[in-house]
């Protein structure tokens, strides 16, 4: 399925909605009561990724827009707020993660504290809390984020 919309029907803790607010366990919640998750103009979702408390499109240009719990830089963005809780966060305010120039990033997984990105030569970047345990179980638990990703274009 091909999105050419610059939205995306998504509800999670910290949804990019301009609240941290649950979203889906009261009436009047769901179906065409739920709001859209705005991103920057012209960006076009390749596929979208998550970690426990926080979640990242990658564009079909390749560049990476995470939003959600950020307390260890787990988003890559260069600071430890939150993102998606407060209306100026989404849209075009959204800031791109940084990986580094020269990469083009084919999935995005995480866990709580952190998150790591496999590039196309099929190394991995990992972002957020890095102590070798994190690191290491990234191998091991890999096979379970790639379930958690949703592929929205090929």
């Amino acid at each position: 399925m091909f999105l050419d919309f610059l939205e995306i029907y998504l509800f999670f803790l910290f949804s990019g909605l301009g609240h941290s607010n649950s979203i889906g366990n009261e009436a009047n919640e769901m179906g065409n009561y739920l709001q859209s998750i705005n991103f920057p103009t012209g960006i076009v979702i390749d596929s979208v990724g998550r970690g426990i408390y926080h979640h990242a499109i990658i564009s079909t240009t390749g560049k990476i827009f995470c939003w959600g719990y950020n307390v260890l830089g787990q988003c890559g963005l260069g600071h430890i707020n939150d993102i998606g809780n407060s209306t100026n966060h989404m849209g075009n305010y959204m800031q791109e993660t940084k990986i580094g120039t020269g990469y083009t990033p084919i999935f995005f997984g995480g866990g709580y504290y952190h998150s790591c990105i496999i590039l196309d030569d099929y190394s991995i970047k990992c972002i957020g809390r890095n102590t070798g345990f994190f690191r290491l179980f990234f191998h091991l638990i890999f096979f379970f984020h790639l379930r958690g990703t949703i592929r929205v274009r090929r």
